[in-house]
């Protein structure tokens, strides 16, 4: 699930680019769908950082137990990056209202968190090729749901 965050660093600045340049109003459209999709996928990186905070606590509890070391039971200081992972793992949950999902300042602002969390520096890039199919298929795959469910920004809604 990492690729999602790496694909999504990728993507946005230029969907960002078109959906604010004043051409063609279709391609503004087909853009702000794109962002839509793409902040839907980022639940899926905010639950796998969930996760991977939920494993890294019961393995510090684990081994307080187990070696009987009090640091792991004592609460730390709260620093610049507990709150950018909060952040991160918090905001993609404003994503599953439509009305959220196609504001594109949140997007910029969750672009900006995420480069300044993960640097192009610390980028995974072994199997380059398999993230790309599979970060396509499961774009394509989130795309076909949301257009089945009118969800998409340009979508009529139902009355």
């Amino acid at each position: 699930m990492q690729f999602i965050q790496i694909a999504y660093c990728c993507s946005i600045p230029f969907l960002l680019l078109i959906s604010w340049m004043g051409g063609a109003f279709k391609w503004r459209n087909y853009s702000v769908n794109l962002i839509s999709v793409s902040n839907v996928l980022l639940l899926g990186y905010s639950l796998f950082l969930l996760r991977q905070l939920i494993g890294i606590v019961q393995l510090g509890r684990t081994l307080a137990d187990k070696y009987h070391i009090e640091a792991f039971h004592k609460q730390t200081a709260i620093d610049g990056f507990m709150i950018r992972q909060a952040l991160i793992i918090l905001v993609p949950f404003l994503f599953l209202s439509k009305k959220w999902r196609k504001n594109r300042w949140i997007s910029m602002s969750m672009l900006l968190l995420l480069f300044w969390n993960n640097p192009i520096s610390v980028w995974n890039s072994f199997d380059l090729m398999s993230k790309i199919a599979s970060y396509g298929f499961l774009f394509c795959s989130a795309y076909a749901f949301i257009w089945l469910l009118n969800q998409l920004p340009h979508q009529s809604t139902p009355q």
